[in-house]
């Protein structure tokens, strides 16, 4: 310090005539000379130095006018000893004052070299200790701005301190006050930009110690932070690694600001640094994070960013891409449909661009699928943003590595986040937009076969990769429609019990006949069978899946009538029937209640409609093996329960039923309806609707005859139950048929089994109501009877047509009923007088019930029930 001071006294004193500003300078020297005694003695108390610092700054700093720079060079060569030695004193306000001494000094002379020796020592003493020494933290803060404006001012002389710099920032970098971080990171930056060749030893180091600071909860210092790394970076490029994982979490940051400073740094650092294309490979993806921003206009920036690259690429390897320049196409080579997937390019990438993106695939990609298998759902998001970006500017040059992309889309797809899922199966468009199908498929189909060990998740996931693809490609995929169909097609696939898989496959089909103009024959039928499957699949509105892929499957069957040039879907099923019911039934004799041809089987039969009636000769063999008793009951009552459909479905047409009722005896006997033993409601069912006002009547009722006095009692209740359902029915009985019926009923009243019993005496009152339908039809047809003794006339044809009952069928009922009324059982004898009080409201004649139960009421136990029917 001494040095200093005297060199600058010899010079003053050499010419005092040239130097204006001598005369300033001494009396300024004069007037400070007792308070730089004060601060160079070390007895002297605080307030002295207090004083002394105030002084010294009022008469130099402070003064009105301003001094000249020369005189506060002279001033401050003379000052700087004293002033330095108060940075560390005890006091906090003696320190403040020297501090801000200095830095005031710093900011006012032209030329602050010759001081830093001095100083930097000094700064470093206070500020690059392993503990803190200076505990005031706005006291720090100002020596870090302070040695902020030293590096400005000094600029390329401040090279022999950048090592001792260089510690204070790691120490000041890890600072806990916000502020002190700030400057610290202005700091490297202004030393990276005029001390290239000094930082550069340290840039690995430098850059570490700027890291921590990016994880600071405050934006504006991440963004300094930032700014900070990208200087340090330029000027030595090694601690990129150490930087890139944490730059990557970067791009996912709230602040739009953060992402903005970390984007332009990328850029900054493709156009700047010298072996940029060797980091290539590290900086592209921070780019690509651009590219995908969930900000407009960073997605807007970070594209320009990528075409500036490109047009710098394209210049500094010209004869490379020459060729390839002279053919760019623009985006002609993408089919109209796909332009919403194309982010925000404007146009084609720049050639020089897709160049820049192939050259660096094998890590890139690499990196960007180790992302998507990230354990936190936001790197997985970005990571795939990211790829389906990349994917959009290495085109179909990403080939090679769909081997290595298709797996992280199998797993993420097969169940992850609802928003990981989205962009995977958005990047499998893009995918199958750019890469050839033949490539994609021939390792898509195979593992989507194995089923990953017949995992259902795998499955799911490479189902809705393959959707992805399809949605992606060009019709161009029409010459692949037979792969993916017999893929689908697969047995394990297409009749998986897991619902959202059978969803997945009739997306795949819908999109797939999207994408086809032309379709042959056997494709066709193929899909019409997946279609089919998935129709007859049983679920409601409660089973996640199934009523989208009822919609897609409705969807695809509309689609493919058009492509086969049918008017509708009956059609389309009518057209592949008889091949339908081939691939069907060639296992039927294997069937069992699981197997899902059971299922396939209705769906075909009863989508054909009315069209059926050619192949009812087809079918009916069928039906009748099924329901023989050999087979299973839960195969017997499926084919019952078709038959009850596909005879609705005849009704309407009178030429089907004629059809049905030639073979009818045989439907009716080889089941027997005592074949439901369980659940008999569905044969009930079965009969009702399908029997009604067709030709089967004359053929039913022998066998229902048959049947009531059949050994097993459950076919007895059962075929009790059809015929009471058919007696309600509005089925037309005629009297021949109602003779020969009344007696098997009044038999059935002494069955061995009350409730047999029961239940045939309730089927009395509905019988009453059938004889007097007929009776009324009768009576309106032939009003010659008025008298009811003539019981037949004469028919058109030359037969017999009974129009009422005589006498012996009346008192026959009568009799058989009446004693009953007498039975053990109350239940009977309430069902009886129920159906006798019916009877005689409707059709028994009066005089002949009330003759015969005045003649029988002394023989019985209990004449109540006789009583109440006489009162009808």
């Amino acid at each position: 310090m001494a040095d200093l001071s005297a060199k600058s006294f010899a010079v003053m004193s050499a010419n005092p005539q040239t130097d204006p500003f001598l005369q300033q300078f001494e009396d300024i020297i004069q007037t400070i000379q007792r308070d730089i005694n004060v601060l160079g003695e070390p007895t002297s108390d605080r307030s002295a130095k207090r004083r002394a610092l105030e002084h010294i700054q009022s008469e130099t700093l402070l003064k009105k006018p301003a001094l000249n720079p020369q005189v506060l060079f002279k001033v401050f060569s003379s000052i700087t000893r004293s002033t330095l030695r108060a940075v560390s004193d005890p006091v906090e306000k003696c320190r403040e004052l020297s501090i801000t001494i200095i830095s005031g000094f710093v900011k006012n002379v032209d030329d602050v070299i010759p001081f830093l020796p001095y100083i930097i020592p000094t700064f470093t003493s206070r500020l690059a200790q392993p503990e803190i020494v200076e505990p005031a933290e706005e006291l720090r803060l100002l020596m870090t701005q302070a040695l902020l404006d030293i590096v400005k001012k000094s600029r390329h002389g401040f090279a022999p301190f950048v090592e001792d710099t260089i510690k204070i920032l790691a120490r000041t970098l890890m600072d806990t006050y916000p502020e002190v971080k700030k400057e610290s990171c202005r700091l490297v930056i202004e030393l990276c930009k005029f001390n290239v060749k000094p930082v550069a030893f340290h840039g690995d180091a430098l850059a570490k110690a700027v890291l921590p600071v990016l994880h600071h909860r405050h934006s504006s210092v991440r963004i300094i932070a930032i700014e900070a790394i990208g200087a340090a970076i330029l000027v030595d490029a090694k601690g990129l690694d150490d930087c890139l994982d944490t730059l990557r979490s970067m791009s996912m940051d709230k602040a739009p600001l953060v992402r903005e400073t970390l984007y332009t740094i990328a850029h900054k650092w493709m156009l700047e640094l010298i072996d940029r294309y060797t980091y290539g490979y590290k900086i592209l993806p921070l780019l690509l994070c651009g590219m995908t921003d969930d900000m407009p206009k960073l997605r807007a920036m970070s594209v320009k960013f990528m075409d500036e690259i490109g047009a710098l690429y394209e210049t500094e390897w010209e004869s490379r891409i020459k060729d390839e320049m002279d053919y760019t196409d623009g985006w002609s080579h993408l089919p109209i449909h796909w332009l919403t997937l194309a982010f925000q390019f404007p146009d084609r990438p720049r050639v020089g661009s897709r160049h820049l993106a192939r050259d660096n695939m094998q890590k890139v990609v690499a990196k960007i699928v180790e992302g998507m298998g990230n354990w936190t759902v936001e790197v997985r998001i970005k990571s795939a943003q990211m790829l389906g970006a990349y994917l959009t500017l290495t085109e179909d040059q990403i080939t090679g590595y769909v081997g290595v992309i298709l797996p992280i889309l199998y797993k993420i797809l097969s169940g992850d986040d609802p928003l990981v899922m989205e962009e995977a199966a958005r990047v499998a468009s893009i995918l199958g937009n750019y890469v050839n199908a033949d490539a994609t498929l021939s390792l898509l189909l195979p593992q989507l076969a194995m089923g990953g060990g017949s995992t259902t998740s795998f499955r799911l996931g490479c189902s809705r990769t393959l959707h992805g693809l399809i949605h992606g490609a060009s019709t161009t995929i029409s010459a692949h429609a037979s792969r993916i169909v017999d893929a689908l097609a697969d047995k394990d696939l297409v009749l998986n019990e897991n619902m959202l898989i059978l969803y997945e496959i009739s997306r795949c089909v819908c999109e797939l006949l999207l994408k086809v103009t032309t379709i042959d024959q056997d494709v066709s039928f193929k899909v019409l069978m997946i279609l089919a499957q998935l129709e007859s699949v049983v679920g409601d509105e409660n089973m996640p899946g199934y009523i989208n892929m009822q919609k897609k499957t409705n969807e695809s069957l509309v689609r493919l009538s058009s492509l086969c040039q049918v008017s509708n879907v009956e059609s389309l099923y009518g057209l592949f029937f008889e091949n339908a019911i081939d691939t069907l039934t060639a296992t039927h004799t294997s069937w069992t209640k699981h197997s899902a041809e059971l299922r396939v089987l209705e769906t075909v039969v009863l989508r054909v409609g009315v069209a059926i009636e050619p192949h009812l000769s087809k079918i009916l063999p069928l039906v009748c093996y099924c329901a023989s008793k050999e087979r299973d009951y839960e195969v017997r009552k499926s084919v019952l329960l078709l038959m009850i459909k596909l005879v609705q479905v005849l009704k309407a047409s009178p030429s089907s039923g004629r059809a049905l009722s030639n073979d009818s005896e045989t439907l009716l006997r080889e089941p027997r309806l005592n074949s439901v033993q369980a659940d008999e409601q569905e044969c009930v069912g079965f009969l009702n609707v399908s029997l009604l006002n067709t030709t089967l009547e004359r053929d039913l009722l022998p066998i229902l005859i048959s049947n009531i006095e059949d050994d097993e009692i459950a076919t007895r209740i059962t075929s009790l139950k059809v015929l009471s359902t058919l007696l309600d029915s509005d089925i037309d009985w005629n009297g021949s048929t109602l003779k020969k019926l009344y007696p098997e009923l009044l038999k059935r009243l002494d069955d061995a089994q009350d409730k047999i019993r029961v239940q045939c005496a309730n089927i009395w009152p509905v019988y009453f109501n059938s004889v007097c339908r007929w009776l009324a039809k009768m009576a309106s047809s032939y009003p010659i009877d008025t008298t009811n003794k003539l019981t037949s006339i004469p028919g058109a044809d030359g037969g017999v047509v009974e129009i009422a009952l005589d006498t012996v069928h009346w008192q026959t009922m009568i009799k058989g009923l009446t004693i009953h009324l007498d039975d053990t059982n109350p239940d009977i004898q309430d069902a009886i007088l129920n159906a006798l009080k019916a009877g005689a409201q409707k059709c028994i004649p009066k005089e002949m019930l009330s003759e015969h139960l005045h003649s029988v009421r002394a023989k019985h136990r209990t004449t109540r029930y006789i009583d109440d029917i006489l009162l009808v």
